[in-house]
């Protein structure tokens, strides 16, 4: 799969539902779930999250080594941030995230994400949900599995 794949609007508004997000922070003109959107050219990695309610569905693949310690830096400065991966399980990334974030919700079945063309696709993992709120210091709970729509 490439990096420039859509977030199905039915999980972004599973988690909107709750946190009502303000700003898409792995995003393009095509893709972003928000107004106030990041994309490559205004790089999420280089903004100031504070105050934020954000959404994030970073490219899958080994840019997740750079969006994960910033993520988990802002996680004191962001009123919420979801943080939508593949379940890989077995690296640094995940085992980070396992310790500092509040919740993980894996996803029953791989999710099918859209590119800018209308074409779907699916990545090799499956995916999770994480949500990282400011008080993050704590192991994650696994939460009420989340499942794809037929």
């Amino acid at each position: 799969m490439s990096e420039d794949w859509a977030t199905p609007n039915w999980l972004f508004n599973y988690a909107n539902a709750k946190h009502h997000f303000d700003v898409d922070a792995a995003a393009s003109t095509g893709n972003s779930k928000t107004i106030l959107y990041w994309s490559k050219e205004t790089n999420g990695l280089n903004q100031d999250w504070d105050g934020h309610r954000v959404w994030c569905n970073p490219p899958y693949g080994r840019q997740l080594d750079d969006w994960v310690p910033k993520i988990l830096h802002e996680r004191f400065y962001a009123k919420v941030i979801c943080l939508l991966v593949p379940a890989s399980t077995e690296t640094k990334w995940w085992m980070d995230l396992c310790i500092n974030a509040n919740m993980v919700q894996f996803i029953r079945g791989r999710v099918h994400f859209t590119d800018q063309a209308g074409r779907t696709g699916r990545p090799r993992l499956a995916s999770a949900l994480w949500t990282l709120l400011p008080d993050g210091r704590r192991p994650a709970e696994i939460g009420i599995p989340i499942m794809v729509p037929k």
